[in-house]
């Protein structure tokens, strides 16, 4: 493990690997990435890089290939995805700590929801809920969004005051040992628009539908069909990015989606016993309102198991 002295005594706490090596804090890393290789015989071999977003910008990639000009880099980023998809018992016995906490801020936040109270305090209920019992710095904080801006994917709460018929998307993830679990869900005031409870109904018969198909050998493309048989009447007029489920465990800020196993069409992915995905289905009508519905589960040996418990209705509230 190569990493800068000031953020070393941090791993010390928290990584496994008890072979570190240090770098001042304002030194090139790249330099001192191809001094180690050197040093160690592997500056002409063949190298793995983590090539995903997060991991390595272009201008670091480009700068790491030019001082390892005799090794042969390739793309290793689908390598720890394969491991990451998978979780070991002690993993999902964590990922089942952060679902409770999930769960229990996210019924707190669906409480808060009034006539008049504002955005802020909704998501306020949730932040309690979950730091009071445990959870540590969040990957995503809590979104809530009210009435049309309910309708903008990734809006989060701007001090909006909750109104007369208005939809109220929450959306809240505990986060125990950097391991996230996800929860949203969907509440209106009276008197509730039919148009929003056909909307969260739709959502919520589409990601039953996906968990009740999901267990080991399944095809991700094949569930997503079936879901899409819920989904097709709403597509066409409504926002609806058409991913029903994504890997979703061990992850920092800005995400908790951990590696790229993904439930949609056309992407071939055989189910594993271990595999956690946050299954999720939201709508959203531009200008009006917007409503979903998920639960983070688990791949056991012989189905699915809902890690986070929330009441499966719409809440109406006064």
């Amino acid at each position: 493990l190569l990493a800068q002295d000031f953020e070393m005594p941090n791993a010390c706490a928290t990584a496994w690997c008890d072979d570190r090596v240090t770098y001042p804090c304002h030194g090139d890393p790249i330099a001192v990435t191809r001094d180690l290789l050197v040093h160690r015989g592997l500056s002409r071999k063949r190298l793995g890089v983590e090539l995903s977003r997060w991991s390595m910008s272009v201008p670091t990639y480009l700068k790491l290939r030019a001082a390892l000009s005799s090794a042969r880099l390739v793309d290793a980023t689908a390598v720890l995805d394969r491991v990451k998809a998978v979780k070991s018992p002690a993993e999902i016995a964590v990922l089942r700590r952060s679902a409770d906490l999930t769960s229990r801020g996210m019924i707190a936040a669906r409480r808060r929801v009034k006539r008049g109270r504002q955005d802020q305090d909704v998501a306020a209920a949730a932040y309690d809920a979950l730091v009071r019992g445990g959870s540590e710095y969040m990957a995503i904080d809590p979104i809530v969004t009210v009435g049309p801006r309910s309708s903008i994917p990734h809006s989060t709460h701007r001090r909006v005051t909750i109104g007369r018929a208005a939809s109220v998307l929450i959306e809240v993830g505990a986060c125990v040992h950097r391991y996230s679990t996800a929860s949203m869900r969907a509440a209106v005031t009276r008197p509730a628009p039919a148009l929003l409870r056909r909307m969260y109904e739709a959502c919520r018969e589409s990601v039953d539908t996906v968990v009740r198909h999901m267990h080991p050998r399944a095809n991700g493309d094949s569930i997503a069909r079936r879901a899409d048989r819920i989904m097709a009447p709403f597509a066409r007029d409504f926002i609806w990015h058409g991913i029903y489920g994504y890997s979703i465990g061990l992850g920092f800020p800005p995400d908790w989606n951990d590696c790229s196993a993904l439930i949609r069409r056309g992407i071939n992915l055989t189910l594993q016993p271990g595999m956690v995905f946050h299954i999720s289905t939201s709508l959203r009508q531009v200008g009006v309102g917007g409503v979903a519905f998920s639960e983070t589960v688990l791949v056991t040996g012989v189905g699915a198991e809902v890690l986070t418990r929330v009441p499966r209705e719409l809440r109406v509230a006064g």
